[in-house]
């Protein structure tokens, strides 16, 4: 189920379709791979999963969130909500988020 490299690309646009469907887009992208690694693509010898961390923000209504989130949970790709933050401003809310994705190495 896990793919062989992190694909970020893939990643950003996965995400931004999704955040579309919910009447939102990422703004404020932020990638890391675990421990600093560039590309995410499996060296010699090495396996197990490995875990890239991406950090967005979306704004709008509560219900286009859950909406969000629900096809988020849906996605075949497998992402882990790890941080979620609401902020309330004079133009409705923006939520930031920390999510973590894995591949096999």
């Amino acid at each position: 189920f896990l793919p062989d490299s992190v694909d970020n690309v893939r990643l950003i646009i996965d995400v931004n379709t999704i955040a579309g469907r919910s009447g939102m887009a990422i703004r404020n992208l932020r990638l890391k791979t675990e421990a600093g690694e560039e590309g995410g693509a499996a060296e010699e010898g090495e396996s197990g999963p490995g875990a890239a961390a991406m950090g967005f923000t979306v704004a709008g209504p509560y219900l286009n969130l859950k909406s969000f989130l629900a096809d988020l949970t849906k996605s075949l790709r497998l992402v882990d909500v790890a941080s979620l933050s609401i902020a309330a401003g004079e133009a409705g809310y923006t939520y930031s988020f920390e999510v973590k994705t894995y591949w096999l190495k």
